[in-house]
């Protein structure tokens, strides 16, 4: 096996459509849109890039493509953190040689401590998950269970945890959430529905809640608008979101979904929920979930990558949801 550095924009053609092919063989329509968001990201044109920078390796095993990471560095990261991003491999060996020569380009630009995989921000996809059977839903940072382990041989431990839920859309509680809406209706709160010419309009908005609720979350960057942009530019084609105002028109919260693509309309992902601080305890996340979840026309709701242990997610389809797949994020120390 032979591991060749790359930079942005000379990625060789067909390389990473082809691993993807071979690692999610038993999902092609997976490893199809996997391909497409990825190409995107990995662009030169990917905003991210005006603020951090990275370096990309393949691994070759032959003629095919076994291994792709990039090694990542971002100033608004914690002095000395760097990730290591957009990772697939073809078995343990070629994985191993892609990992120690990402964690070898951070050391060198004087990183010491890697978390991975992170596609450049936790704005994008991150996270590994470790189990749970084919089929992923649109939109899911679904792996190989192997990609765990794959981690820890080269020296990573756990670092976050996340998980995903499903809640049958026949007897879910959403539909009992009317009562939330109208509560809050009465005190002078307004909620716009947005499709997706309407969430371009309103992205500023979405972008500034979305900011401020998740600052508090590993690994978090303040994104820029721009990038926000960016990365939505690639799953924006359906989706749908709620915004709640308070009396006096500032945004308070919302929720954005999308149908599950790669089910026929069976599911209907609730991708991102956020409620600043000053609006919680007021019922607001059951309102959104129920002037969502009326709009959406699916036999199956997904509440997508949970932060583990977040209480009132979970209180939300109390005995109803059914998990489905964990997520890891891993650290590794380089000395």
């Amino acid at each position: 096996m032979e591991t060749k550095a790359y930079k942005t924009g000379d990625l060789p053609a067909g390389v990473l459509e082809g691993l993807l092919a071979r690692v999610y063989a038993d999902s092609p329509a997976y490893a199809a849109a996997l391909a497409e968001e990825l190409s995107r990201q990995l662009s030169p044109d990917n905003p991210f890039l005006s603020r951090g920078s990275r370096e990309g390796f393949v691994v070759t095993d032959g003629a095919r493509p076994a291994a792709h990471a990039c090694a990542v560095t971002d100033p608004r990261l914690p002095p000395g953190a760097g990730l290591i991003g957009y990772f697939e491999a073809d078995g343990p060996a070629a994985a191993r040689l892609v990992l120690d020569a990402a964690c070898a380009a951070l050391a060198s630009r004087g990183v010491r401590r890697v978390y991975g995989p992170v596609n450049d921000t936790v704005w994008q996809r991150y996270g590994v998950s470790t189990g749970g059977p084919p089929p992923p839903y649109l939109g899911e940072p679904f792996t190989p269970a192997d990609y765990a382990a794959y981690f820890e041989a080269a020296g990573f431990v756990p670092a976050d945890r996340r998980l995903t839920a499903a809640v049958d859309a026949e007897g879910s509680p959403f539909g009992s959430y009317a009562s939330a809406r109208a509560g809050l209706e009465a005190k002078g709160f307004s909620f716009v529905d947005l499709d997706e010419a309407g969430l371009s309009a309103r992205a500023a908005d979405l972008h500034g809640l979305a900011a401020e609720v998740f600052s508090g979350s590993p690994l978090f960057v303040p994104a820029g608008l721009d990038e926000f942009l960016y990365m939505a530019g690639a799953r924006a084609a359906g989706s749908a979101a709620v915004l709640a105002e308070d009396a006096e028109g500032r945004p308070a919260g919302f929720l954005w979904g999308m149908p599950d693509g790669l089910s026929a309309g069976d599911n209907f992902v609730f991708k991102t929920v956020a409620v600043l601080p000053a609006y919680r305890g007021l019922g607001l996340g059951r309102a959104l979930f129920w002037s969502l979840a009326s709009r959406a026309r699916a036999k199956r709701y997904i509440l997508s990558t949970m932060r583990y242990g977040n209480a009132g997610i979970t209180a939300l389809a109390p005995g109803g949801a059914e998990p489905l797949r964990e997520y890891l994020t891993f650290r590794r120390e380089l000395c």
